[in-house]
């Protein structure tokens, strides 16, 4: 039985061409923490919330679906949950497509330069009060930096006095690649791949996405090789984000405001 069957008497929308996999940590409220959310990303609308993730509930759950109904589903978005993929191909017989949804993807890729940085910043921690330079200050104040789209940053002036003539976004980055060839180096690999994950198309993709894997398992530090590797497991999923379906992109994304609202949802109504 559903989630929402439970506790607020919801009952399940029929399944839709396009439909994503997520989930959401509900401690307490469900026997195994998480709950899967089920969701259409083209109508944006909720179709449903199970009481688990694993497997043999989702394989329960779909089976009680007529087969007919599941004939509708051709595309799927999930995160790196091997679960989803694997129930999807099982249980709808005309899917064409899994797509692993970008969000999280650019997420292990700022995980990966964000541990770069903190290594880097660590070499300076023994002596953080007396370095001259700033370094260490530099590298924790401004860790978003390396992180978030740089057009997008509003950067507000950090009054300090190694770096009291910082008023300038622009300084501030040049600054922190100026730190470490490595830093930099990932950096802009890391941008190179944000800036293509905007505007790439799913026919670029299928040539410049095994070239990133290339590169990001060449990288010197492991942390990208590591993401190299995730690039390479999910690859198939990964280039299928590209596909577009009535004008969007396969994604998670508009799931994303729907799963505070569930949170508040399930927390007031349990």
């Amino acid at each position: 039985m559903a989630l929402f069957d439970k506790h607020i008497d919801i009952r399940r929308h029929t399944l839709t061409k396009v439909i994503s996999f997520d989930e959401n940590y509900l401690s307490g409220l469900t026997k195994t923490s998480y709950c899967c959310t089920i969701y259409d990303p083209i109508s944006n609308t909720l179709l449903d919330l199970i009481d688990s993730r694993r497997k043999n509930v989702l394989e329960n759950y779909f089976a009680h679906i007529p087969v007919s109904e599941r004939l509708i589903v051709k595309y799927v978005t999930m995160d790196m949950w091997e679960t989803y993929k694997n129930i999807s191909f099982q249980m709808f017989p005309n899917l064409e497509y899994v797509a692993v949804d970008s969000f999280h993807v650019i997420k292990h890729l700022n995980e990966a330069i964000d541990t770069i940085r903190k290594s880097i910043m660590n070499q300076y921690a023994d002596r953080k009060d007396t370095d001259k330079t700033g370094i260490y200050w530099l590298l924790k104040t401004f860790h978003y930096f390396l992180k978030e789209d740089f057009n997008k940053l509003k950067y507000t002036w950090h009054p300090n006095s190694h770096f009291s003539y910082l008023h300038d976004k622009h300084e501030v980055l040049s600054h922190l690649l100026a730190i470490s060839d490595t830093l930099k180096a990932a950096y802009e690999l890391k941008e190179e791949y944000r800036e293509f994950n905007l505007v790439g198309s799913y026919e670029e993709a299928l040539t410049i996405i095994p070239d990133f894997i290339d590169r990001f398992k060449a990288f010197p530090r492991q942390e990208f090789r590591d993401f190299g590797c995730t690039l390479a497991n999910w690859k198939t999923e990964i280039i299928n984000s590209f596909i577009r379906i009535d004008g969007k992109r396969l994604s998670n994304g508009p799931m994303e405001s729907l799963n505070g609202r569930i949170d508040k949802i399930m927390s007031d109504g349990c």
